[in-house]
């Protein structure tokens, strides 16, 4: 009969069970990675110099909550507010023109009667025709003799004064205007008179003057 090897059992008997090195796992089960602590040594350690968890993450709300959509009107609607707004103010600005126009044309009309009817009431034909227009100046003499300078009333003229509804006509280049308003006397209390007038140059000049006897 041949002898078994040494360190085996007779032939026909079990082997008896491996036992493994002291500090290696029983055969079959998987061994600790390299490096690892052994069983119920406790939780894994960080490695060195790495934060703790969450060491650096921003608070709740750090970055901001996403810009709010900015509200207000299209461009079409500050068109539709700022459009009556300027038509609103170049009716005031053209009102405010013709206003002005107005006046000034009133006070140019008011000048031309004043000097004309203070130059009647001196009896001084070369003052009244100076601003005057129209015929030859010894018709417009002949004329003005006869049909003004003959009222008594008209040597105590103290002023005129036009009211602010004037007529302006402008025709073939020429440009005329039409007034009435009233006269003051020194004694003889208020009148009326009305007047055309021509535009000569800068000036108007008196074509025609009607007066009514003071009151």
């Amino acid at each position: 009969m041949q002898n078994p090897p040494p360190g085996q059992p007779p032939y026909g008997e079990s082997q008896p069970p491996y036992n493994p090195p002291p500090g290696q796992p029983p055969y079959g089960q998987q061994q600790q990675p390299y490096g690892a602590p052994p069983p119920g040594y406790g939780p894994p350690q960080q490695p060195y110099g790495a934060p703790p968890p969450g060491y650096g993450a921003p608070p709740p709300g750090y970055y901001g909550a996403p810009p709010k959509k900015r509200g207000g009107l299209p461009w079409w609607g500050w068109l539709l507010i700022i459009l009556p707004i300027v038509g609103v103010l170049s009716c005031i600005g053209i009102f405010a023109l013709g206003v002005g126009l107005v006046l000034g044309t009133k006070a140019d009309a008011d000048k031309s009667v004043n000097e004309f009817m203070s130059a009647a009431a001196r009896r001084d034909v070369d003052g009244m025709f100076a601003v005057y227009s129209g015929a030859t100046k010894d018709a417009f003499r002949r004329d003005v003799e006869a049909n003004l300078l003959s009222r008594a009333y008209v040597a105590d003229y103290q002023s005129a004064e036009s009211s602010p509804a004037i007529s302006i006509n402008s025709v073939n280049g020429k440009t005329t205007m039409e007034v009435a308003g009233a006269i003051t006397y020194k004694t003889r209390g208020t009148g009326a008179f009305t007047a055309q007038l021509i535009k000569d140059g800068d000036k108007w000049k008196i074509t025609r003057i009607d007066l009514t006897p003071p009151s």
